[in-house]
């Protein structure tokens, strides 16, 4: 027997007294041989006795065989067999015929696989839509980045751009300024324009040609000279002399004082009015027609009458004031014939440019004056 060795062989004999220790050694022995796991198994093994046949065991019911189905250790029981095509019982303990077990699969495949086919074939469609989906994503996500990589290229290249403009404008206007006023007889770093066209500013060409009109001597056309105003350059003075004699050279000289020409035209009414002939010389026999050559007055006059010549007797000083609101175009003319002065009171309007009356202190000397918008104008002779 399995496991099993004799303890007490000697001392259990005949004739021997038996005590309880060879006995309990021998018994001890023999629980250990029929161990449940430990203990003999009748697998025709050496020591663990020989195999049970099939013919031994009897009365065991059709469909059963022994086993345990316990789940858990426990003496082998009679387990039955079902041979159910649609497993009704739904037993956890009996087993099942392969027949029926095929029958049962073959039911249920035939009834429940086609619409997890059709689910499946669903699902599956449904992921390569989303996959699809997620390569389109991942497509346009690259395309996104790519517009995105292009976009800050093309920022980057604008700001360097930007940069080399502005650069290339803080040089021209260096340039510009260095074209425009550098000192005289300086040359510039770069020609100007960049064409080469001249080494030197504009300032420096300004000073030659202000050098140059300094020393200027000679004739011009009155065609071309002309005078321009400081502030407008429209506002021109020209000269015309083609009334003089061919052959004749006329000279204009300027009083050393400050005035304002008058002009013929400014003296239409004096003209209209009579015969006069020019303001220098001995005055011809004047005849006005209706106006009285000449208004004789010894004593002051406030206001005086335009359109009227007064011959003042100036045994002792007279004061003649012109009209507070003449009209342009009104003239007065005044003589002194005496030994005292004639003083013009200009009664609120300039004389000849001043904010201050206006005396004659020679005799024989006269003045004809004019009144424009800008005040009156004054033209001095001497009639001694």
């Amino acid at each position: 027997m399995a496991g099993y060795v004799r303890q007490s062989a000697a001392s259990i004999i005949t004739g021997e007294t038996v005590t309880a220790a060879p006995l309990n050694a021998e018994f001890n022995q023999l629980v250990a041989a029929f161990h449940a796991t430990t203990g003999h198994t009748h697998d025709g093994s050496t020591g663990g006795g020989p195999k049970i046949p099939a013919s031994s065991l009897s009365d065991l019911a059709s469909m059963r065989v022994l086993g345990n189905v316990t789940g858990s250790t426990g003496a082998v029981t009679a387990v039955i067999i079902l041979d159910e095509d649609n497993m009704v019982t739904n037993s956890a303990t009996a087993l099942a015929t392969q027949q029926s077990i095929k029958a049962y699969v073959d039911t249920e495949l035939t009834s429940v696989l086609p619409g997890y086919v059709t689910a499946a074939e669903a699902a599956q469609t449904a992921a390569e839509a989303a996959q699809t989906a997620a390569e389109t994503a991942q497509t346009n996500a690259e395309t996104a980045e790519t517009n995105a990589e292009t976009a800050q290229t093309a920022a980057e290249t604008a700001q360097t751009n930007a940069e080399t403009a502005k650069t290339n404008a803080e040089t021209a206007v260096t340039y510009a300024e260095e074209w425009a006023v550098k000192a005289e007889d300086s040359p510039v770093s770069v020609a100007a324009g960049g064409d080469a066209s001249t080494t030197f500013s504009a300032l420096h060409w300004a000073a030659k040609a202000a050098d140059s009109a300094a020393s200027i001597t000679g004739e011009f056309s009155d065609s071309v000279f002309r005078i321009n105003d400081d502030a407008d350059a429209t506002k021109q003075l020209a000269f015309q002399i083609s009334g003089l004699t061919t052959g004749t050279t006329r000279t204009i000289t300027v009083p050393d004082a400050s005035g304002t020409l008058v002009l013929t035209s400014d003296l239409a009414t004096v003209a209209t009015s009579g015969s006069y002939n020019d303001l220098s010389g001995t005055p011809a026999t004047p005849t006005y027609g209706a106006i009285s050559p000449y208004s004789a007055i010894s004593t002051s006059l406030n206001p005086a009458v335009v359109f009227t010549r007064y011959l003042v007797d100036t045994t002792s000083a007279v004061t003649v004031t012109l009209p507070a609101s003449p009209t342009a175009g009104d003239w007065i003319e005044i003589i002194r014939d005496g030994a005292n002065d004639v003083t013009v009171g200009r009664n609120g309007n300039n004389i000849a440019g001043s904010a201050a009356d206006l005396t004659i202190d020679t005799d024989g000397y006269g003045v004809i004056l004019l009144y424009t918008s800008s005040g009156w104008l004054v033209s001095a002779r001497n009639w001694a």
